[in-house]
């Protein structure tokens, strides 16, 4: 259904708002270039009301929705229009009616929130100015402190201005420029009056067989400047907070500021990064603000698998803009106060070097991460400019530096540099410890660091730590129970400040990552604070593990682990009684391994003697015994001595290294018929070890002698990999076969069983025998 009909702009706004869509052009009748047409406009204007002669312009049409219409023909005139009624309300002393400031305000232009800022500021400021005092109006606004500096690189504001006061040249071009004399209020008159001169036809779009008005304006019109990402999500933003209630501009001065910086004052942040070719900052911005919802949609959502969710992916993916609904989830008025107080705080930051700069010694072991976003080339004509993207614990830590700085700006303390390094540093030992590997462990660690920050303090977190006479006590004001043994070191370290620079050296340490509990707990897995024992056991570390180790990679120095083998004082030191090896060690040399080792309390006793250099074995007897069971059969005795022994060999960790792919994940020590080396959830028996048996020192002598061929050989070790060996001797393949601890040679038609504590006289003789039979040609021997 549609509604024609003549009106004029102050009836319009009676009944609407009128907004200009933010996929609508800039306004063009402002641009410098259009002297000629400004100056037809306002002449035919001008004439109207001076003589009270009729002036009708075209048609202006749009759609109409939630009693807001949005023009898809007609802007230009429109526009200039509720310039010209501003102005000459102003001169006229009409500004200062309330009621006329509420109308003129029903207009304002969407395409940047900067431009509705602007709009409405007009109208604001000028109702409290007397009209002689400003003579150049444009020049009087670029001088109020609510001209914001990137209003200049707003094409609508400029062109607005450009309205009012005109260029230089020989003809009339400007508001200013053509309204010079007295007679404003008797213009104020005609312009509101019912059978005003100036009147155009309007046509109301309604109905449902209407299109959409962003679909309809793209049909009609492709002249329209292309909009950035980022700049059609600033502009939907704020209308759909205006339509849902949670941003109301009218009446909270917060609101108002938010829609101002949103455009702005924020900028300024993102400025100092901006691109270099393109002298943006659209994408770095946007992706800043992605990573903030992509945050709070986590936690928000911290119960629930999200990550096969639409919003899940735009939000980690951080490029594109479709449609503000997209959002809803998120975009309520937490978030907008979140938002609101972090960017603000960020915007306070007034250290001697931008924010990055500072950050990037906490945060040089995340090398290509930067707290604020970067782009990621200069130089290229890409429509969305690529920018850094954010692994898991980077963005945890983006986090808690956001948390930081909306904290601190609702506090008005005094900027303190080392109490954001400290949050940075115990937020940092949270999400590695332990490390955050899946989705739903980073909405476990981001829940923690959100409570924390709001039931303790992250402005002072080990001083507030500190103040809780227990770790008990402070652990119960938290709901969260991710990171617990964390959260105890973290609490043990801020009880002793004149430590602190000593654990900070640990911390960065090789592959510990901020984990360090090891080098404070006793033989018994107890905190002690003790600074000559830490200092001991820190230097024993960095003798076994020097810089260059890491979490992801091997261990260098491949006697580090030989030497805590012998620092075991029980079977279930190195036994596994369960399939994740939870209380034992692991037989790998990687910084996973290792780290999973030292911080496990069932070998507090074996690491304190390892860091310590006590209580060390120093005889493969003396482990032998130590290791024994309460069933101490000469039989268990010497399979042990065979583990034990085969541990002690020169270069035991090389060997196994060699293995590559095979020892690539966790081995333990597993007790099936025979001790044997057996990786986590292994799901071929060719990748197990056997140690507790004979059968890999003759297997190596037989081996080393060149007697057999076989690709089993775990390097020059006595170690053989899978339950069954093939290998070749004298020219025929056998299979050395181990079924359920009943072991034989098995060749190709007949099986011989041997016993389990055979020598190596006895293999070869029996391997002979075998051959000889064949060639003879007898039965198989059994």
């Amino acid at each position: 259904m549609s509604k024609n009909s003549k009106t004029t702009l102050w009836k319009l706004l009676e009944k609407h708002e009128v907004v200009i869509p933010i996929i609508q052009r800039d306004y063009a009748q402002g641009r410098k270039d259009k002297v000629d047409l400004r100056h037809r406009f306002l002449s035919s204007l001008r004439e109207a009301l001076r003589n009270k002669k009729e002036l009708t312009l075209d048609f202006i049409y749009g759609g109409i929705e939630n009693n807001r219409m949005a023009p898809l023909d007609g802007q230009q005139r429109i526009t200039t229009l509720w310039l010209l009624h501003w102005f000459i309300a102003f001169r006229a002393e009409a500004l200062k009616d309330e009621n006329v400031r509420k109308r003129l305000k029903k207009f304002y232009y969407a395409t940047r929130p900067s431009s509705t800022e602007f709009c409405r500021r007009l109208v604001e400021e000028f109702g409290g100015i007397a009209p002689k005092s400003v003579t150049k109006i444009a020049v009087y606004i670029k001088n109020q402190h609510w001209y914001y500096s990137n209003y200049n690189n707003d094409p609508t504001i400029q062109a607005l201005l450009t309205m009012i006061e005109g260029v230089e040249c020989r003809t009339d071009n400007g508001l200013e420029q053509f309204f010079k004399d007295d007679n404003f209020g008797e213009y104020w008159k005609s312009l509101i009056a019912d059978d005003s001169p100036i009147q155009f036809y309007h046509q109301e779009m309604i109905g449902d067989n209407i299109p959409l008005v962003d679909d309809l304006y793209i049909k009609m019109n492709a002249r329209g400047k292309q909009l950035t990402h980022f700049e059609n999500f600033k502009a939907e933003l704020i209308g759909y907070w205006q339509d849902n209630k949670t941003l109301n501009i009218e009446e909270e001065n917060n609101d108002r500021e938010f829609v101002s910086n949103l455009d702005n004052g924020w900028s300024n942040i993102f400025w100092p990064y901006r691109h270099n070719t393109h002298n943006r900052v659209d994408e770095i911005y946007f992706k800043f603000l992605n990573q903030s919802m992509f945050n709070y949609y986590l936690i928000k959502n911290k119960n629930k698998d999200i990550e096969k969710t639409y919003l899940y992916e735009l939000l980690k993916n951080g490029y594109s803009f479709h449609k503000i609904e997209d959002y809803q989830e998120i975009l309520d008025s937490e978030f907008k106060t979140t938002l609101f107080n972090t960017l603000n705080g960020i915007a306070k930051y007034k250290g001697d070097k931008s924010i990055n700069n500072f950050l990037s010694e906490e945060l040089k072991l995340h090398s290509n991460y930067k707290f604020i976003p970067q782009y990621e080339t200069q130089g290229t004509d890409q429509e969305i400019l690529p920018t850094t993207q954010l692994e898991r614990i980077p963005q945890i830590i983006f986090f808690a530096i956001c948390k930081f700085f909306e904290k601190w700006n609702t506090t008005g303390k005094d900027w303190e540099d080392d109490k954001l390094k400290d949050w940075v540093r115990f937020c940092y030992n949270i999400a590695h410890n332990p490390l955050v590997d899946t989705v739903n462990a980073m909405q476990g660690v981001l829940t923690l660091i959100n409570e924390i920050s709001e039931k303790v303090s992250p402005l002072d977190i080990y001083g507030s730590m500190s103040e809780r006479a227990t770790f008990d006590e402070f652990r119960a004001c938290i709901d969260s129970k991710a990171a617990s043994e964390q959260l105890e070191e973290e609490y043990y370290k801020a009880k002793d400040e004149e430590l602190k620079e000593l654990y900070i050296s640990a911390e960065k340490h090789a592959f510990f990552k901020g984990c360090i509990r090891f080098l404070l707990w006793n033989e018994n897995g107890e905190y002690i604070n003790d600074k000559e024992k830490f200092n001991n056991k820190f230097q024993k570390a960095k003798e076994s593990f020097n810089e260059d180790d890491t979490f992801e990679g091997k261990i260098n120095n491949k006697d580090s682990f030989r030497n805590y083998f012998c620092c075991c004082t029980k079977i279930e030191d190195i036994l596994s009684y369960d399939n994740n090896g939870s209380n034992c060690i692991r037989f790998n040399n990687s910084g996973e391994a290792w780290k999973s080792m030292l911080t496990n309390k069932s070998l507090c006793k074996a690491t304190h003697n390892f860091l310590t250099e006590e209580n060390i074995a120093t005889t493969s007897e003396e482990l032998i015994e130590r290791f024994q069971t309460t069933d101490n059969t000469d039989e268990l005795k010497t399979r042990m001595g065979y583990v034990v022994d085969t541990v002690l060999e020169k270069g035991f960790m090389e060997n196994l290294e060699s293995l590559g792919g095979i020892v690539n994940r966790m081995l333990f020590l597993r007790q099936w018929y025979n001790w044997s080396l057996y990786p986590k959830n292994a799901k071929a028996d060719k990748n197990v070890i056997l140690l507790g048996t004979s059968r890999n020192q003759i297997l190596k002598k037989l081996s080393d002698n060149n007697e057999i061929k076989t690709n089993n050989r775990v390097g020059k070790s006595s170690m053989f990999y899978g339950w069954d060996i093939p290998f070749t001797y004298e020219g025929c393949n056998f299979l050395w076969k181990n079924n359920g601890g009943q072991y034989g040679i098995q060749y190709d038609d007949g099986f011989k069983k041997i016993a389990s504590n055979c020598n190596y006289d006895e293999i070869k003789n029996i391997l002979n025998e075998i051959i000889e039979n064949i060639e003879k040609g007898t039965t198989t021997l059994n």
